[in-house]
C-alpha cells in the first residue's frame, strides 16, 4: 500500500476502538478492536447498562473486504504475524498471549492461549529467528518487565524487571 492510512479510512469503516495493526505476507491487514458494549434489557423491557468487553480481530483484505477473524481476545495492544500467517496477540485485559491460526475450512481463525498469567502485557517484537517473542508487560502486579517467550509457550525468561510502567519495546537489528 502506498498510503495505508488512506486505505484504512476509506475501506475499514465501522471498526471501533482500533488498538493494534499488522500486515501479513499477503498484505492483509489485521486490526484489533476493543470497545465496551452497554446494552441489557430485563424481562420487563427496562434498559439497564452493564459493561461487557468485546475484543475483536478484523482481517481486511487488499480488496477492502472486512471479516471478523477472531473474537473474545480482550484489548489487544500488539499483533505479530509469523511467516505462515499465524497471529500472536498480547491481550492486556486477558493477561495472556493468544495465538490465532488460520483455519483452511473457514475464514475465521482458531484462537488458543500460548501463555497466560502475564500481568498487563502490552508490546511485542520478534527475536531475530522469529522463534521467540520479546514481551514488555506493565502494571502494579509486576511493576514493568521485559521477557523473552518461545512462540510455542514452552519457555520464558525475564530479561529485565522493576522497570515501572512499560509502554513500548524496540529491538535494534
Amino acid at each position: 500500500y502506498s498510503n495505508p492510512q488512506a486505505f484504512i479510512v476509506n475501506n475499514a469503516s465501522g471498526i471501533k476502538g482500533a488498538w493494534a495493526m499488522a500486515f501479513d505476507s499477503n498484505d492483509n491487514l489485521f486490526v484489533s478492536s476493543w470497545e465496551i458494549k452497554l446494552t441489557q434489557v430485563n424481562t420487563n423491557g427496562v434498559i439497564t447498562y452493564t459493561a461487557r468487553e468485546v475484543g475483536l480481530i478484523y482481517k481486511i483484505s487488499t480488496t477492502g473486504s472486512i471479516i471478523n477473524y477472531a473474537s473474545g481476545v480482550g484489548r489487544v495492544y500488539s499483533i505479530l504475524v509469523d511467516s505462515d500467517g499465524t497471529l500472536y496477540l498480547s491481550s492486556n485485559t486477558k493477561n495472556c498471549i493468544f495465538k490465532v491460526v488460520h483455519a483452511v475450512d473457514r475464514e475465521v481463525g482458531a484462537v488458543s492461549t500460548v501463555v497466560s498469567g502475564i500481568y498487563s502485557p502490552c508490546c511485542m517484537v520478534w527475536s531475530d529467528d522469529k522463534n521467540s517473542i520479546y514481551l514488555a508487560s506493565s502494571g502494579s502486579g509486576e511493576n514493568g518487565k521485559v521477557s523473552i517467550i518461545a512462540k510455542n509457550g514452552s519457555s520464558s525468561s525475564v530479561l529485565a524487571s522493576g522497570l515501572g510502567p512499560v509502554f513500548g519495546i524496540v529491538k535494534n537489528s
